[in-house]
């Protein structure tokens, strides 16, 4: 993913929590998943990593990604 390549290569990754949900703000009602992972990466430890998923008629499409 190009938004991570700064920070290098994946030392390890944990999954931390999953929140679902029927809506979410500016986005039609369906189901929603929000996963957080706790990342350590070559050049920056500790981060969360956030991905959005929701569902769509041929499965689950990622819908975001972020990490602070």
């Amino acid at each position: 993913m190009p938004v991570r390549q700064p920070l290098g290569a994946v030392v390890s990754q944990a999954f931390d929590s999953v929140l679902k949900s029927k809506s979410m703000p500016g986005a039609p009602d369906g189901d929603c998943e929000i996963l957080k992972f706790q990342t350590s990466f070559a050049q920056r430890s500790g981060p969360i990593e956030t991905a959005i998923l929701v569902r769509e008629a041929g499965g689950w499409r990622v819908a975001g990604y972020f990490f602070r």
